[in-house]
């Protein structure tokens, strides 16, 4: 795979090994990305929900670029931590990851909605895959990182589809 960019032939479902390179994804993305506080959320979330819900990564050899995951949550499915290595944005690996459990929840979880908390650093990028704001707090998450809601909804099928 030298010199191929990654793509979902390289997204697999998080193990324990991958813990390791998890962090070091999400400490790269300290202070813009996440607060400081949310780490310890985060290590929980992988430590003890990793195994009851979907959770990805997205890997070069034995490198984790980025990761996500999702679960449902009442009357929605919320994308969980996800996340892409700081020195990676920008090269589609986000879009990928997230364009994958959105297929996967299309499919477990026909015609419900979908949830993120993100902050207005992110925002942008959801609003072009499909995501509407539904709430805005600033500094929701901490100093200069605010909490944003937003929702996507599946696509209505195609008349006599």
């Amino acid at each position: 795979m030298a010199g191929a960019t990654p793509g979902v032939d390289d997204i697999e479902p998080y193990a324990a090994d991958w813990r390791a390179g998890c962090l070091a994804v999400f400490d790269g993305n300290l202070g813009r990305y996440f607060a400081d506080d949310e780490r310890a959320t985060f290590i929980e979330y992988l430590d003890v929900h990793s195994s009851t819900l979907p959770y990805f990564v997205l890997v070069s050899g034995d490198t984790v670029l980025a990761c996500g995951g999702y679960g449902k949550e009442g009357d929605r499915v919320s994308l969980n931590w996800g996340m892409v290595a700081r020195d990676h944005h920008r090269r589609g690996l986000g879009q990928c990851i997230t364009r994958f459990r959105l297929e996967r929840i299309a499919v477990e979880h026909p015609d419900t909605p979908v949830r993120i908390e993100t902050s207005q650093h992110t925002m942008g990028f959801y609003a072009r895959l499909g995501f509407a704001v539904e709430n805005h707090t600033p500094d929701g998450f901490g100093v200069g990182i605010d909490r944003v809601v937003m929702v996507w909804l599946p696509a209505a099928p195609e008349p006599g589809a």
